[in-house]
């Protein structure tokens, strides 16, 4: 995020992958200390085993890819 930013870049959310289905304490405090450190939003997407047009195109369905495009 900081070489991003320092480039001119405008991040609006990291995303983490792949996330467990069940996270544990270093995964939550991982995914808090980015969004708080970085002041930004940060999601998760599960792992995706066949990483096909199709099962991609589903994980993405799962982002708030509009709202971090406008």
């Amino acid at each position: 995020l900081e070489a991003a930013r320092a480039a001119g870049l405008e991040p609006v959310a990291v995303v983490l992958t792949p996330w467990p289905s069940r996270p544990g304490q270093m995964e939550l405090s991982n995914r808090e200390t980015i969004a708080r450190r970085g002041r930004i939003e940060v999601a998760t997407l599960e792992a995706i085993a066949d990483p096909q047009p199709e099962a991609l195109a589903a994980a993405a369905a799962k982002l708030p890819l509009e709202r971090w495009l406008r």
